[in-house]
C-alpha cells in the first residue's frame, strides 16, 4: 500500500449501497456465494490452481494498454468465465459535504484461498470466482479547490539520510550471529542448486523506518545485498513494494537493486530464485507457490490459518503441504527485531524436480 493513499475496491465498495437499497438481496447473495465457495473448495481439493502465471501476465498487459486512462479489463474466474472490471481512473467518490476521493492508479489485488471461501459484508457474487481483482489507490481532496489532503507528513527523509540509515543498519546486520548462520545454510544450498536471482517482496519503506526509529525495512534490504555478496555479483537483485519513496528507490538502485512494480516480481520468480518476504501485506506465499517452486524462501514461518482471521500472507492447505513435503525449515536464523516471524526454507535435493508452472 502506498503511504498516504487509501484503497478503493470498486464492486466491493458498491455492494453496501445495493444491500442498503434492497435488504432482501442479502439472502439471495448469501445463497449464491455459498454455492460458489463450495465449488471453489471442491476444485481446489482436486488440484485446481488459484493463481496462474498466464492470467497475471495477461491482466498486467491489459492495464498497461490503458496507459493510465479509464476503461475495462477482463479477468477469467476460476469457473472459466470472463468477468469485466471497470478501471475507474479519474472518477470521484463523495465523502461528506466538503471532500471527495479522486480515483487514481489501478493495481492487481490477490484474493487468497481463505478470502475466496469466506463470506463477508463485501462479497459480491459477480466477481466471487475471481482470485485477481482490480483495486485503485485514491486520494482525499477538497471538493471545491481539488487540493489533496495529505495523510502523512509532508517531509520524509532525504536521500542522504536514507543512505546513512541503510548503511548503519547493514553494518549492524553483518555483525549478527543470525546472519552468519543464514549465510552458512544458503551457501551449502547454493552449491547443489545455484541461485541466479534474489526477489524481495514488501520489505517496507526505509525512509519511514528511520522516522519511526526502526530497523526492519533497512535490515531486509540489507539482507538482499548481503546474500548477493555471498552468492556472487552475477546474482541479480529485485524488490517490489508500492511504499517506496523517491529516496528509497534512489538508495536501492545505487546499490544495484532493480525496482519492480506489481505484478512483475511474481512473474520474475522461478526455480532458481531466493525469495525474501517478511510479514507481507500481500499473499506472497500463495501466489509464489502456485506459480513455481523457488530454491529458497526467507519468509514467515508456516502456520495453519485461523479461519476467524483473513491474514494477508496466510498459508493455504497447499502451501503447508508443499513446505512440509519439499522444503527443510531452519528457524535458527530467526531475528524478531529485524525480520519478524521469518525463517528459512530450502528446497530439498530429494524433492521432485520442478519446472515453472504454466497454464495446462
Amino acid at each position: 500500500m502506498i503511504i498516504g493513499k487509501s484503497i478503493y475496491q470498486g464492486d466491493e465498495f458498491r455492494i453496501y449501497d445495493k444491500l442498503s437499497d434492497n435488504p432482501e438481496y442479502d439472502g439471495e447473495r448469501t445463497q449464491a456465494l455459498t454455492e460458489i465457495q463450495s465449488n471453489i473448495q471442491s476444485w481446489y481439493r482436486s488440484g485446481a490452481r488459484i493463481f496462474e502465471r498466464e492470467a497475471i501476465e495477461g491482466l498486467m498487459k491489459q492495464l498497461r494498454a490503458l496507459d493510465g486512462e479509464a476503461g475495462t479489463v477482463s479477468i477469467r474466474g476460476l469457473d472459466g468465465r470472463e468477468v469485466e472490471f471497470v478501471v475507474e481512473t479519474g472518477s470521484t467518490i463523495p465523502i461528506g459535504p466538503k471532500h471527495e476521493y479522486i480515483v487514481e492508479s489501478p493495481f492487481i489485488y490477490y484474493f487468497t484461498f481463505q478470502s475466496l471461501t469466506t463470506i463477508t459484508d463485501m462479497s459480491v457474487p459477480r466477481i466471487a470466482y475471481c482470485s485477481l481483482r482490480i483495486y485503485h489507490y485514491v486520494s482525499l481532496r477538497d471538493k471545491l479547490t481539488h487540493e489533496i489532503i495529505n495523510e502523512v507528513p509532508e517531509k520524509l527523509v532525504d536521500v542522504d539520510e536514507c543512505e546513512a540509515h541503510f548503511m548503519a543498519v547493514m553494518k549492524s546486520l553483518e555483525a549478527s550471529h543470525q546472519l552468519k548462520l543464514l549465510h552458512a545454510i544458503v551457501k551449502a544450498a547454493n552449491a547443489s542448486a545455484p541461485i541466479r536471482q534474489i526477489v524481495a517482496f514488501a520489505c517496507g519503506n526505509i525512509s519511514w523506518d528511520l522516522m519511526e526509529g526502526q530497523v526492519r525495512s533497512a535490515s531486509q534490504h540489507a539482507l538482499i545485498l548481503s546474500l548477493q555478496r555471498l552468492l556472487g555479483n552475477q546474482v541479480q537483485c529485485f524488490a517490489q513494494d508500492p511504499e517506496y519513496t523517491e529516496a528509497d528507490m534512489a538508495v536501492l538502485v545505487k546499490h544495484g537493486i532493480t525496482i519492480l512494480n506489481n505484478p512483475e516480481a511474481f512473474l520474475k520468480v522461478d526455480t532458481s530464485t531466493l525469495v525474501i518476504s517478511c510479514s507481507a501485506e500481500v499473499p506472497v506465499k500463495q501466489v509464489t507457490l502456485e506459480l513455481t517452486r523457488p530454491a529458497i524462501m526467507f519468509w514467515d514461518r508456516m502456520k495453519e490459518a485461523d479461519p476467524k482471521y483473513l491474514w494477508a500472507d496466510a498459508d493455504s492447505p497447499r502451501t503447508l503441504e508443499l513446505l512440509q513435503s519439499s522444503y527443510d525449515e531452519y528457524d535458527c536464523v530467526a531475528d524478531q527485531e529485524r525480520f519478524g516471524q521469518a525463517v528459512l526454507y530450502v528446497k530439498r535435493a530429494t524433492a521432485e524436480k520442478d519446472v515453472d508452472i504454466q497454464r495446462s
